[in-house]
């Protein structure tokens, strides 16, 4: 996480690996093979205009595990971020039902920033992603969502090849939520 002046703020190494065999073009993803799981849990203060909030990290398959979000909340967590590179097929089966997931099992407001459309590779390869940036409210209501197949639409006259997703964080209503189901009171397996 980078502040507006370029200084790094925060750095959360994925813990979660892909591993998985998808009926696509790449068919098989081991993520283990290339790189190392992080270890540490990140949570850390982010400014907008003068608000703090609390921002948990996550990175893409680590929407997969209940546990991660949950324990970002239990650390202070107001919302959790979740950069991401979906496959289309898992993207499409699952990104917009995990993304609520997650904010539905913490409390928390969760973005899910995602990559999507066609990738090559050196080789010529090419694998394709899912993308529809979401964002969802604590009580798993999606508040803002962007399709990317919008991008190749004839009225998008710029060709831009990215969207701008917003939404606000209603800090106020999402304490509101959290008193009437205090989840984290009554968890007993965490």
């Amino acid at each position: 996480l980078y502040a507006p002046d370029g200084t790094q703020v925060a750095r959360y190494d994925k813990i979660h690996l892909f591993t998985a065999t998808v009926a696509d073009k790449q068919g098989s993803y081991n993520e283990a093979a290339t790189f190392e799981p992080g270890t540490q849990t990140v949570v850390t203060a982010l400014d907008i205009e003068g608000a703090v909030y609390q921002l948990g990290m996550m990175v893409c398959f680590d929407l997969r595990f209940p546990a991660l979000a949950q324990r970002l909340r239990q650390a202070g967590a107001e919302l959790l971020s979740a950069p991401s590179a979906f496959t289309y097929l898992t993207g499409q089966a699952h990104w917009s039902l995990l993304l609520q997931a997650r904010a539905l099992d913490s409390q928390c407001m969760v973005i899910g920033a995602a990559q999507g459309g066609e990738h090559a590779y050196k080789d010529g390869q090419t694998r394709q992603t899912w993308g529809h940036t979401t964002i969802s409210a604590y009580d798993g209501t999606v508040i803002s969502s962007y399709d990317d197949s919008e991008l190749n639409h004839p009225l998008n006259k710029d060709h831009k090849n990215y969207a701008i997703v917003m939404a606000t964080l209603e800090r106020q209503a999402q304490n509101q939520g959290r008193q009437k189901m205090p989840i984290f009171n009554c968890h007993r397996l965490a």
